[in-house]
């Protein structure tokens, strides 16, 4: 691949497994987010999505808002597991672009802390992680990533929380993964893109690549839930400040611009893909965009696609291709190649020392503790020097991980087990 005039593709997949919704739940999702209350019939249904009620204005919003293809959920596994192996096969990969193949990132959740399920979701630490590693045994170029909701503190699965301090389970859900899956993410996508100044901080302790940006025209920002006002949204990536993750800065962590491909809030268009194609011209791009599980995915791609063929055409001295997200970071980046990333330990007495070969991309790396009784959460260790800490360890504790990203996000897990 040439140095320049490099535009990148990343179509990320916000992975969260089967979801339900019944026509009440639909005509209250309604409500609660469009201020439109109108009973909950087929019928009623049927003429919201023909324009057919009087909503002074609002027809095509609320059209659009009950399409048929946003609501046709995949319910079950099964129906998951058809459309992956279908938009996954090498035949759907390479019919867009003459030799060009097609690469997903997959950001896989945990949907975990729910005291309800209206939704019929996958709960449990590694669900659904463990269901794409049977969909997905040759995932080819693909990678998969970390997706994260933080919980609303009422344990309400319809609340977004926009708060990472008000709970754990974002540090359990990585435990589960050390412990229990030896994996560790380089590349991460917030929960409906929702970040603040704590995500921004803890973030930059461990992941340091993030697909959450995503500004866009201000009239078209949600402030309530997600807030990207002033982030870059010419396709450039930044180091955010530590003060406003939107705003450039000095923090490690590079944060990547991700639009929708068609959702209520954004659908992709020309104008945006053509901004991309410009500014490759000059810089190589990385275009990203998003899309969820949760419906069949096959019409966005074709959808994205067609545009980016049609668009592409203007632009032939442009190199497109397709890169999972980390291999994408890595491109543009332009980070080299490391020696393999381990951690080395030593025991003496209840002290634990941990070094690791080469330099991490964050201050320390991410301990996972599990304890009798089945406590498991993340503990700080003792910086000693350069790359060297280390931790005392209680006579409860029965497992310790280790975790960590290098500079170009490659990672590495270590498991102590310890017999008592």
């Amino acid at each position: 691949m040439n140095s320049k005039n490099n535009l990148i593709i990343v179509i990320c997949v916000d992975t969260e497994g089967p979801l339900t919704e019944s026509l009440k739940a639909t005509f209250e999702r309604l409500s609660k987010e469009k201020k439109i209350n109108i009973k909950a019939s087929k019928k009623n249904l049927i003429k919201l999505q023909k324009k057919k009620i009087n909503l002074r204005g609002r027809e095509n919003e609320i059209a659009d808002f009950l399409n048929p293809k946003r609501l046709n959920y995949l319910k079950n596994w099964s129906q998951i597991n058809a459309m992956v192996k279908n938009i996954s096969s090498s035949n759907y990969r390479k019919k867009f672009f003459k030799n060009k193949s097609i690469v997903y990132s997959w950001f896989i959740i945990d949907n975990v802390g729910f005291k309800t399920n209206p939704r019929k979701k996958t709960l449990g630490f590694n669900k659904v992680l463990e269901k794409y590693e049977k969909i997905l045994k040759n995932k080819n170029k693909d990678c998969f990533g970390w997706h994260f909701h933080s919980i609303h503190p009422s344990g309400d699965p319809l609340r977004y929380n926009t708060s990472w301090t008000s709970n754990d389970y974002h540090e359990k859900s990585l435990c589960e993964k050390i412990l229990n899956k030896n994996f560790f993410p380089s590349i991460f996508r917030s929960g409906a893109v929702i970040e603040r100044n704590d995500i921004n901080f803890w973030l930059e302790n461990f992941i340091p690549f993030d697909f959450s940006n995503l500004s866009l025209n201000k009239k078209l920002n949600n402030f309530k839930t997600h807030d990207w006002r002033g982030a870059p949204d010419d396709w450039s990536q930044y180091n955010p400040s530590l003060y406003d993750y939107r705003k450039k800065g000095n923090l490690n962590r590079t944060i990547f611009r991700t639009l929708d491909i068609d959702t209520n809030s954004n659908i992709i268009s020309d104008q945006e893909i053509i901004k991309a194609f410009k500014r490759s011209q000059k810089k190589n791009t990385i275009l990203s965009v998003s899309t969820h599980d949760r419906r069949d995915i096959n019409p966005e791609i074709e959808f994205f696609l067609n545009k980016v063929k049609t668009i592409s055409k203007k632009f032939p001295k442009v190199n497109l291709s397709f890169k999972n997200a980390l291999d994408a970071a890595r491109f543009v980046l332009k980070k080299k190649k490391q020696k393999k990333l381990k951690f080395q330990t030593k025991i003496t007495g209840n002290k634990l020392t941990i070094k690791s070969n080469i330099k991490l991309f964050g201050p320390q790396p991410f301990l996972a503790i599990k304890e009798k009784k089945n406590l498991i959460y993340r503990d700080n260790p003792v910086i000693e020097k350069k790359q060297t800490w280390t931790y005392f360890i209680n006579d409860q504790i029965k497992q310790i991980g280790i975790a960590g990203c290098d500079q170009s996000g490659n990672y590495a897990t270590k498991k102590i087990i310890f017999k008592k």
